[in-house]
């Protein structure tokens, strides 16, 4: 992960707005199911010391987001997950931490706030890696579809 994403993880979680949209464990849970990332323990043990870090929040599916998902502006990305989780950025208004190719672009057009994370290889939870004591997350490699966001 780069430098300024990590910053930005880090500056989200001081001020206790750092996003995770409801699909984001769902998108862990498979990635786990399908071999594709090592969690370092069971998945849904992980989940919750990820969500359970300080500044960290869930964002819930709320019928607003829901429905913006589908309502979305301009070429947007196909994926339904990857939908809801530009929705909840734009429904919570906070930029969304991505490597995706197609959310940059989405981004880079105005209709959502992103930030590259595209360097990144494993998704961290920045000062908070050592809270989860030996639990790392980490993908094959897959860039164009890795990504860590603040929702």
């Amino acid at each position: 992960m780069g430098r300024r994403a990590r910053e930005a993880i880090d500056a989200a979680a001081a001020m206790d707005a750092l996003h995770a949209s409801a699909t984001t464990p769902w998108e862990i849970a498979l990635l786990a199911h399908k071999g594709r990332v090592t969690l370092g323990k069971e998945v849904g043990a992980w989940l919750e010391a990820a969500l359970a870090l300080p500044g960290v929040r869930l964002t819930p599916l709320l019928p607003a987001i829901a429905v913006d998902s589908v309502r979305l502006p301009g070429d947007v990305h196909a994926d339904p997950a990857e939908r809801i989780i530009i929705a909840s950025s734009r429904y919570v208004g906070v930029p969304l931490l991505a490597a995706d190719r197609d959310i940059l672009r989405y981004g880079g057009v105005g209709h959502v706030a992103v930030q590259d994370a595209s360097k990144q290889r494993r998704i961290l939870f920045g000062r908070y890696r050592s809270a989860m004591r030996g639990s790392r997350m980490s993908r094959r490699p897959s860039p164009n579809r890795l990504k860590a966001s603040t929702v």
